[in-house]
């Protein structure tokens, strides 16, 4: 990966991950870069060297595991890194419909000085879902810092049901407890998002314009929808759709 210099366009510095490069944050603070799929390495921007890779909770190094990064961020004081996992875990999860494998889904707030965990919270299913809980949007701090951000949908068993169920969640980023959430914003996993600087509002949108097949679990019956949603801007502090 190529870091560039916007006036001139010239490379100022590459980076190679240890294991892979998946997702990637850039520090407020200009100082690191955090990138990697299922360890996260942290890099000194300046001389480019590895400062430490953190293997998560849920991430087992001895095999092969279909386990990856989502979604990576950076506190705005640049102290402490968000990490959505996903995936499959023999501890926690979901069990699929031939009972082999679980399926979780969860989010990590580590130290970027120690690489120490500070919370970990396992998602769960929206209620009422019969798919997987699934993070397909970027994780966002509030502009204060005082908050996490993303978007959280269902997948797979989910296939088989008329509307996906999504949601806008907020937790506070010292504890990892629920804020606030704002369901059925749309009618499929919501796929985008961002937060306004001032804090005050979120704008979410959908995979808009796709034409799915579904099966309808309750009448046996299939058919097809087109999402049409379009982007739409919540008021956070109320949950109110503004647009």
């Amino acid at each position: 990966m190529n870091i560039i210099d916007s006036q001139t366009h010239q490379v100022i510095r590459t980076f190679d991950g240890p294991r892979g490069i998946g997702k990637v944050a850039y520090s407020p603070d200009g100082r690191y870069l955090a990138l990697g799929v299922r360890p996260v390495s942290i890099m000194d921007v300046k001389d480019g060297t590895l400062i430490r890779t953190i293997i998560g909770p849920y991430v087992d190094m001895s095999h092969l595991q279909p386990l990856q990064a989502q979604s990576i961020a950076f506190s705005p004081d640049s102290k402490t890194l968000a990490v959505i996992y996903w995936g499959v875990d023999k501890n926690i999860g979901i069990k699929d419909k031939d009972d082999k494998h679980q399926f979780m889904s969860a989010i990590v707030l580590y130290q970027v000085g120690t690489g120490e965990v500070v919370w970990n919270k396992p998602l769960v299913a929206i209620e009422g879902t019969l798919g997987r809980p699934m993070v397909n949007t970027p994780l966002i701090f509030s502009a204060n810092g005082k908050s996490l951000v993303y978007g959280m949908g269902e997948t797979d068993f989910a296939q088989e049901y008329p509307e996906r169920k999504s949601s806008l969640v907020m937790l506070d980023a010292k504890t990892g407890m629920l804020q606030q959430s704002i369901d059925n914003i749309h009618m499929d996993m919501p796929t985008a998002l961002a937060i306004s600087h001032d804090g005050r509002f979120a704008a979410t949108g959908t995979s808009t314009g796709v034409t799915d097949g579904i099966k309808n679990i309750k009448t046996n019956k299939s058919s097809t929808f087109v999402n049409k949603d379009p982007i739409r801007i919540w008021d956070i502090e109320t949950g109110k759709l503004v647009k």
